[in-house]
């Protein structure tokens, strides 16, 4: 664990601060359905929509692959997935045109019709001012698209908590360190005074390719704790553990242990 004291959270969101398979994973398999639909495929004899979902990590029975372009991909990443199969089964660019186009807009589309099912992995509109009030500075960095992640923090009234908003439509995608790099820059800290919070190997590759101060794997999400533990200097259920009942920081009272 870094000696350089933390200043600043740059949280993940999907597994993170959202709870991850009540979300994406209907959202997945309603995407696939409209898409098939859409092409006019006789899905139940083509096989087709398993393999669409098993290209971005969706198995039999909601079982997400913690690796997959669903648990830490972006939109391009999965219709890029999607194109692969999409062609090995015949289909060609004219009837594959504009398919991440599609994709985002539908995606949007499903995330307000799911907003029931979108639900925080802990009570953030507490969490977020007593973090705040310890004098840190939060951020966002996404695989997401930017209109679907502030759809979420004003579902909750909490997007005002966060200092930068970094998603993949936006910024280079994670583990590249652009959205740490941008953070920074916005809030005058150095990497080695953030702390990285996420869900994913993606988010501990990111945390280690921005040079973080820590990297805190949380387990509201798609990872097992023996995945994460490997590369996280913290491992906690979850955001909600960052500050406990005493008010004392999640990395402080690691320290006194």
């Amino acid at each position: 664990m870094s000696d350089f004291p933390v200043k600043g959270v740059l949280f993940d969101k999907d597994g993170t601060l959202i709870q991850f398979h009540s979300f994406w994973v209907p959202i997945a398999e309603e995407l696939t359905d409209h898409l098939l639909s859409n092409m006019n495929v006789n899905e139940p004899t083509s096989g087709l929509k398993a393999r669409l979902l098993e290209s971005i990590g969706l198995g039999e029975n909601g079982k997400v692959d913690s690796k997959g372009y669903l648990a830490g991909g972006t939109t391009a990443d999965i219709s890029g997935a999607y194109l692969k199969v999409l062609a090995a089964y015949g289909f060609g660019p004219e009837q594959t045109a504009g398919l991440h186009e599609w994709m985002t807009d539908e995606i949007y589309r499903l995330t307000q019709a799911h907003r029931d099912q979108l639900l925080p992995t802990a009570d953030l509109a507490t969490l977020l001012p007593r973090l705040k009030d310890k004098g840190l500075k939060l951020g966002i960095a996404t695989a997401d698209d930017h209109e679907s992640t502030l759809f979420f923090l004003n579902k909750y009234g909490i997007a005002h908590y966060f200092d930068f908003i970094g998603t993949s439509d936006r910024y280079e995608k994670k583990p590249s360190p652009v959205m740490m790099n941008e953070f920074c820059a916005l809030t005058g800290l150095h990497p080695s005074e953030v702390a990285v919070a996420g869900d994913t190997l993606t988010d501990m590759r990111f945390a280690q390719n921005s040079e973080a101060g820590l990297a805190i794997g949380v387990l509201s999400g798609t990872s097992e704790r023996e995945e994460l533990a490997p590369y996280a200097g913290l491992i906690l259920p979850s955001v909600g553990d960052l500050i406990d009942e005493q008010d004392q920081l999640a990395w402080h009272a690691a320290r006194q242990e």
